[in-house]
């Protein structure tokens, strides 16, 4: 008698537990699908691209920094990522910066300084970074999705995460 209480409790646990286990699952697996594609730090684009994420299926990422600001080093950075409950798990394994050059006054430049002379070079980040960043659920806004990322609102420009380069 005993041992078919202990068995129940244990199925119990298992369903109740187990269930809620393959539900997330699901859940993940259906965020991850709708965040494949180009998602912008404003929802609509001005003279170049503001901070934006490129999410590709295969699950790979790139976010670039605001093109709009020319006096910035780091340009972009990329590497893999996935969806584990409301999180968002980023390994960066590559960054595009400029070296050399020189700070300048710029009328271009939304900051009003540029680097002048300098040269993109892609690197290696080894061992590669790890980052977590909270994800809100996806809504819909008058036009766009929107997603909240790390805290920051991002609206969904394209499901092709090809269609915007920096």
């Amino acid at each position: 008698m005993l041992i078919k209480r202990i068995t129940f409790l244990i199925i119990a646990v298992l369903i109740l537990f187990g269930g809620n286990l393959f539900a997330q699952g699901g859940a993940d697996r259906k965020t991850a699908r709708e965040l494949v594609g180009v998602w912008h730090a404003s929802p609509y684009v001005a003279s170049g691209m503001n901070d934006h994420f490129q999410f590709f299926a295969d699950g790979r990422f790139r976010f670039n920094f605001n093109g709009m600001i020319l006096s910035k080093r780091t340009v972009s950075f990329s590497g893999r990522w996935k969806v584990s409950g409301r999180k968002l798990i980023l390994t960066v394994s590559e960054k595009t910066v400029i070296e050399g050059g020189r700070k300048v006054e710029s009328e271009i430049s939304a900051d009003g300084f540029e680097i002048e002379g300098g040269r993109r070079v892609s690197k290696r980040v080894v061992p590669a970074e790890k980052q977590t960043r909270i994800l809100s659920a996806v809504e819909q806004d008058e036009i766009y999705k929107m997603i909240s990322i790390g805290g920051v609102k991002y609206w969904k420009l394209s499901d092709d995460p090809e269609a915007y380069e920096n």
